[in-house]
C-alpha cells in the first residue's frame, strides 16, 4: 500500500492536428495504482525519477489515446 495525492484539473489537450477542449485531468503520485486498483493495459505507470524530475509523461484513458492519436501508438509520443 501507500499513499497517492490526487489534483483535479481541467486542460486543452494538443496532438498535432487535435485539439480537445476541457479534457479533466488528475495529477498524482507513483502510489497512485497501488492505492486506488488501477491497472495499466498498455504502458506502464510514470516512475518516482520521472515525478522528481517532473517529466512530461501521461498516462491515458483508452477513449481519450483513441481521440488523440487515432490509430497511431500514443506510446512513446
Amino acid at each position: 500500500a501507500g499513499v497517492a495525492v490526487e489534483q483535479p484539473a481541467s486542460a486543452t489537450l494538443k496532438v498535432g492536428s487535435v485539439s480537445l477542449d476541457a479534457i479533466n485531468l488528475l495529477g498524482t503520485t507513483v502510489d497512485f495504482p497501488s492505492v486506488r486498483g488501477v491497472e495499466v493495459a498498455r504502458g506502464r505507470w510514470f516512475n518516482a525519477t520521472e515525478l522528481e524530475r517532473k517529466a512530461r509523461v501521461v498516462v491515458l484513458a483508452p477513449d481519450l489515446a483513441e481521440a488523440l492519436f487515432g490509430n497511431q501508438d500514443p506510446i512513446g509520443q
